[in-house]
């Protein structure tokens, strides 16, 4: 287990209460990215299974993940789905890779087919285009070969990113619907602006990697469009719906919107 510089009494408890664990602590958060990288030279197995600490594991999970994966070999990552804690899919936990098409779709509520029809029962499986990091499992040798995450990412689009460099190095990336987590993925307080901030400077970060000048600049406008178009919209809803909600909506964007020198170049200069 790496510790990434917490900053409450949860390494001393799993220190105290589970003394088998090889507890490893860093001295300063190092990001996402980076602290699974230090962890994951602790693995020896055949499979590297990454998990994020707000989840919470059905029995079997775990099992039927690795079993999908055996009878699955030419995968190179495999994952289940992850629901939140009301049942639902959480969408993030099987997406699509970015790109200019998809920044359109965006802007215009165009939904894609893959998101639309997405892991709704536990039939559901093949290949997806991106697995999320909070639950992938990964053959250990694929993941050394790709030099796992790119810790240029500080946080988010990290696990886009090691996706997209599987796909292009010819492994697959696999999922089944009947592996199935819960995730919290509300416990990171998604309507707050820093953190609003941060997911949007990873997904920038990942269009200066891999496209061109020209393609991250397009990128870029498409997502200051569609940040503008939530606050205006915020005020025209505002007569019909929850005040605090359009509020909230602003409080979210505003520094996006206006202050785009924080993320127009990802994660460059920038820190935690």
């Amino acid at each position: 287990m790496f510790d990434n510089n917490s900053q409450d009494d949860s390494a001393d408890a799993v220190e105290a209460q589970y003394p088998q664990v090889n507890l490893i602590r860093s001295t300063r958060n190092l990001g996402f990215g980076a602290g699974n990288n230090r962890a994951s030279e602790q693995a020896n197995g055949k499979y590297l299974l990454l998990l994020n600490p707000d989840t919470l594991v059905r029995n079997g999970a775990i099992e039927t993940l690795v079993e999908y994966a055996e009878n699955h070999p030419e995968g190179g990552a495999w994952g289940g789905v992850c629901e939140l804690p009301d049942g639902n899919v959480d969408p993030g936990c099987r997406q699509i890779l970015p790109g200019i098409k998809s920044r359109f779709k965006d802007l215009f509520c165009i939904a894609s087919r893959a998101v639309a029809h997405m892991d709704r029962n536990e039939d559901f499986e093949g290949e997806v285009q991106v697995l999320s990091g909070a639950f992938i499992m990964l053959r250990t040798n694929v993941w050394r070969e790709l030099g796992g995450f790119d810790e240029s990412f500080k946080l988010y689009s990290e696990d886009t990113d090691l996706c997209y460099r599987m796909h292009k190095a010819g492994y697959k990336v696999l999922m089944t619907g009947k592996s199935r987590i819960i995730h919290n993925s509300g416990s990171g307080e998604l309507d707050n602006p820093k953190q609003t901030l941060n997911m949007v400077r990873g997904a920038m970060h990942f269009y200066r990697k891999h496209y061109s000048v020209l393609g991250a600049t397009i990128a870029g406008i498409l997502i200051w469009l569609f940040i503008l178009r939530q606050i205006l919209g915020s005020y025209m809803l505002q007569p019909f719906i929850q005040s605090d909600r359009c509020i909230s909506v602003r409080r979210r964007f505003s520094q996006i919107a206006f202050c785009p020198g924080k993320w127009w170049h990802g994660w460059q200069g920038c820190k935690l």
